[in-house]
């Protein structure tokens, strides 16, 4: 007994181990400071345009499941334009949108203003830019600059609520496009939006999920409902599953758990599988956009 409980405890502190080596991102200080290293790992690349004698702006950001981080840096010896925008009196007037093939006025734009402005947020509902209220009112963490006196005027931080910028979304992908005010001539740059885990089930009821890849029959998988995930937000077109695209789907409690699961069924000559694969993955979005992704074990039985 002594044995198996001190291999129990190099388990575990094995397990610590692993969980606390796997990468995340690292969260920035929301304080309009851009420091050393904070945001190297996030750069994007630098934006320039020509506007009233050039202006640059090295623009940084990433996403996680729930928030878009993004700051962006001026580079002030060499952006006469930064000291126009300055007098103006403008800070920063950035858009975010989603999905990429949209475009003006339809729903999917985010414009975040400032300084000069009001801080103020707005989106496109269909005709027009709709006001949302400030920063503060919409959730958003800011820290930059309003004093022209200041050493760190031009440098501005963000933490912005996805529920924001995704509503419109279908591809998973952000368009950052702005830069202190010359958003029409700013270079755009793409932050990928994680996708949510979710739970799946390859032939639901039967284990192992043997498949057999010279069957002309279909394979159900399903999405599991769960008191944290309602599968009735999911898009069922979006799906696909071993890169197959669903014959069908229908809603039902496959886990008899109370929580109702979106069923799916592939045409198991269309799934993108091998005789060596042990697992599958079914990937789609949510109505809004948001991504999800799933992955169960299959078992390919010799055909």
């Amino acid at each position: 007994m002594k044995k198996l409980l001190t291999l129990l405890a190099v388990a575990s502190l094995m397990l610590s181990t692993l969980l606390t080596a796997v990468p995340v991102h690292a969260q920035p200080t929301i304080d309009g400071t851009l420091e050393p290293s904070e945001w190297d790992a996030y750069y994007l690349g630098t934006s320039v345009t020509a506007w009233e004698g050039g202006m640059s702006v090295e623009v940084y950001g990433f996403a996680d499941d729930s928030y878009l981080y993004v700051a962006y840096k001026v580079d002030i010896p060499n952006s006469p334009g930064f000291a126009t925008s300055l007098m103006l009196g403008i800070e920063f007037n950035f858009y975010f949108k989603t999905p990429q093939a949209i475009t003006y006025p339809a729903p999917g734009y985010t414009l975040l203003a400032g300084s000069g402005w009001p801080d103020w947020v707005c989106q496109t509902d269909g005709s027009d830019f709709a006001g949302k209220g400030t920063f503060d009112a919409n959730g958003i963490e800011y820290g930059y600059s309003t004093n022209w006196w200041d050493p760190i005027k031009g440098q501005a931080e963000f933490k912005i609520p996805l529920s924001l910028i995704t509503y419109a979304g279908t591809d998973g992908i952000i368009e950052i496009s702005g830069q202190y005010w010359q958003f029409a001539f700013a270079t755009p740059f793409c932050v990928s939006i994680p996708p949510t885990e979710v739970e799946i089930d390859i032939k639901p009821s039967s284990y192992p999920n043997s498949i057999n890849l010279k069957s002309k029959g279909v394979v159900p998988v399903a999405v599991l409902g769960s008191s944290i995930f309602d599968v009735s937000t999911v898009d069922p077109t979006t799906a696909l599953f071993a890169t197959a695209s669903p014959v069908r789907w229908t809603m039902e409690d496959v886990n008899n758990d109370g929580y109702m699961d979106m069923l799916f069924f592939f045409k198991m000559q269309d799934l993108d599988l091998v005789a060596g694969s042990t697992e599958a993955t079914l990937t789609g979005a949510t109505l809004i956009g948001w991504p999800i992704e799933g992955t169960d074990t299959v078992n390919i039985v010799p055909t």
